[in-house]
């Protein structure tokens, strides 16, 4: 009989231990947290594939987010350039007025890219250098001077400029009384 306890020990008969029924789920492995019931498990794969989604649908976003930044970017660019452009030009005109017969020669003959500097600034000192020597090379852009006396009559080819009186003589004045206009005294 020593045998048939041992046997009856050994399969856990009699010991209050049962044996394992094959019909019936092994317990999994003790980890700490059950297995959830099976529409937990739906709700679960169905929120990760809606994450997924989100997830996707914000990478798509950002990149067109992304796009357009960088295309204002560059048409915010563009726009600056065109009017630091606008501002060389008037600059340039500012300068040469007065001293060109017509100031948008400067603007034809002059490199307007070399009058801003490195920070975006109008450079009005390299304007005037290089109008004065656009002078130099083209002396026929110049704008017509007033004579050198400054008396506003001109020279004896041009004749007396528009606008101004000349100074009354005393044969002024004989020749207004003998033509009987009165005299500008």
């Amino acid at each position: 009989m020593a045998d048939d306890s041992a046997t009856a020990e050994g399969t856990g008969a009699g010991n209050g231990a049962t044996e394992p029924n094959p019909t019936q789920p092994t317990p999994s492995a003790p980890s700490g947290t059950p297995e959830p019931p099976a529409a937990v498990s739906n709700e679960l794969t169905a929120a990760q594939a809606e994450a997924a989604d989100w997830r996707a649908r914000y990478r798509g976003l950002q990149g067109k987010f992304d796009t357009a930044v960088t295309e204002a970017r560059k048409s915010g660019d563009d726009e600056r350039d065109v009017l630091r452009e606008r501002l060389v030009r008037a600059e340039v005109r500012a300068v040469a007025a007065g001293r060109l017969a017509d100031p948008a020669d400067a603007i034809k003959f002059l490199d307007l890219s070399s009058f801003t500097t490195k920070s975006g600034e109008i450079d009005g000192a390299a304007i005037a250098k290089a109008v004065d020597e656009l002078l130099v090379g083209k002396p026929y852009l110049a704008a017509a001077s007033s004579s050198s006396s400054g008396n506003g009559h001109g020279s004896a080819d041009q004749g007396p400029r528009g606008g101004s009186k000349p100074p009354t003589t005393v044969g002024d004045v004989m020749n207004s009384v003998i033509r009987g206009a009165p005299s500008k005294h």
